[in-house]
């Protein structure tokens, strides 16, 4: 590039196993290939294998989102780092157990669900909390010094309609938060998805932990797939335009839900697959 040598970072891996493989061709020894297979796991799937030994209580009145997720990296052996990440994770103190049944990757999962937030697994065996705004800009164009190898464009209805938050407040009053995702509702395509808020303690709050969830679901939609030459500093949740006059007159802008690269030499294929979301 103009700034010279790029790459796009990959999150630290760990290996798991060791396999060596090797398949003699015929019947004279020394022929055919000899291989060594690494297993690896990166820093999420590490959360699958995390059991703390008993129970974790928050009860609602230390510690915000940010530090119930942080202890829960820190059992796994990972830090929790801070970039875009919703006001609502660091000034909410919400109710939350975890007990010892409940691997990391449940807590996580469960914490998330209260969250408009992402996790993005980064080098140093640090993980990112991020907020993906629908006001973002893009950050990277293909179509143009990337052309297109391959695009799938897809339009879906999102996985909720509506999102429900059922809170009891300090004093055994009942609230409902509410929020719904009228462009979805309208067609009856979609969803409702009901959650136990044991934080909220007004209606505001409780419609508040509705629209995150809601947000969060929005995100699992599922917007397409397209193949390029590899993309230089590109990451998970960064937003991405493009055009293809086959497709759409206009640029489409999404966002990058999952990246593969592919290697391979002797069909001289070396591009990145990448999975597309909503913005």
């Amino acid at each position: 590039t103009t700034s010279g040598n790029v790459a796009s970072p990959l999150q630290d891996f760990w290996i798991t196993a060791i396999e060596h493989r090797r398949i003699t061709q015929g019947k004279k020894p020394g022929r055919g290939p000899s291989v060594l297979r690494l297993y690896l796991e990166g820093g999420l799937r590490r959360l699958h294998r995390s059991f703390q030994r008993e129970q974790v209580v928050h009860d609602g009145t230390l510690d915000d989102y940010r530090t119930v997720l942080s202890g829960i990296l820190n059992r796994a052996g990972m830090v929790l780092s801070v970039t875009t990440a919703s006001a609502r994770s660091d000034t909410v103190l919400p109710k939350f157990n975890i007990l010892p049944a409940h691997s990391g990757h449940d807590a996580a999962r469960n914490l998330l669900a209260f969250l408009a937030d992402r996790m993005v697994a980064k080098l140093s065996g640090s993980v990112s909390l991020v907020e993906p705004l629908t006001s973002e800009g893009s950050d990277y164009n293909a179509g143009a010094t990337h052309p297109l190898y391959a695009l799938r464009l897809r339009a879906e209805a999102a996985p909720l309609s509506e999102a429900h938050a059922n809170a009891l407040t300090a004093a055994a009053a009942f609230l409902m938060g509410h929020a719904t995702d009228f462009a979805t509702a309208e067609y009856g395509t979609a969803r409702i998805e009901r959650q136990r808020d044991l934080t909220s303690d007004t209606a505001a709050e409780a419609n508040a932990t509705a629209t995150a969830h809601l947000r969060q679901r929005k995100l699992d939609e599922d917007a397409g797939h397209l193949a390029v030459p590899p993309i230089c500093g590109l990451e998970l949740l960064d937003m991405l335009d493009f055009t293809d006059t086959f497709v759409s007159a206009a640029a489409v802008n999404r966002r990058v839900m999952a990246i593969t690269w592919k290697l391979d030499r002797p069909r001289k294929i070396y591009e990145q697959q990448i999975g597309l979301g909503p913005p």
